[in-house]
């Protein structure tokens, strides 16, 4: 009598999933097959969505794994003992998400968001952005850059205006250690340090 339930609990969740993998429904990542295309995921189980919700973005579902390094699963794959999906970024990055969190079917509209011009100031202005001032344009005591004779940058590195590095830097650990352990394979970048 359990073996019939199983199965038909198993024919049912196959029933559920061609049903429901449809744009826009919203899934725990454990209901998503492998290969889907998902966007703004969330990163706890009752948190709102974080990663990939910029227009014309989406993420991919690239497999299921465990955290926990002694959990040997041989050849039967049993999502019981899955803790985290492996979800691959816009940016190239392919992190480590809990399978209980969950994720929207589909890609985020607008896809040619990037490819607006504005054309004018004016326009720029409607949408709430104000004119920036170059900080070489400053005094010294306005902005790191500012002051000197003329267009001086004075061989400064660049900075924020609060001093902090601003260009180059590193703005996240590697998944080494005392790094972010969720983060399976870095983005990659495009200078040359590291290639993912």
């Amino acid at each position: 009598m359990k073996r019939e339930l199983h199965e038909d609990s198993s024919l049912n969740l196959g029933i559920f999933r061609t049903q429901a993998i449809r744009p826009g429904n919203v899934l725990p990542l454990r209901m998503i097959p492998i290969g889907t295309t998902i966007h703004a995921i969330s990163l706890l189980p009752l948190g709102p969505a974080k990663l990939v919700r910029a227009a014309g973005t989406f993420g991919q579902l690239v497999t299921f794994s465990s955290l926990r390094k002694n959990v040997d699963l041989g050849e039967s794959e049993d999502l019981t003992r899955h803790t985290h999906a492996q979800v691959r970024l816009s940016s190239g990055e392919v992190r480590l998400v809990p399978i209980d969190c969950c994720a929207t079917i589909g890609a985020v509209s607008n896809k040619d968001h990037q490819h607006i011009r504005l054309g004018k100031a004016g326009r720029s202005r409607w949408l709430g952005r104000r004119p920036k001032v170059r900080g070489v344009a400053m005094n010294p005591c306005d902005h790191p850059h500012g002051g000197g004779r003329g267009k001086s940058k004075s061989n400064k590195a660049p900075r924020s205006i609060y001093g902090f590095p601003l260009k180059f830097q590193r703005t996240r650990r590697p998944g080494t250690r005392g790094g972010n352990r969720m983060v399976v394979r870095a983005r990659p970048r495009r200078n040359g340090k590291r290639t993912g």
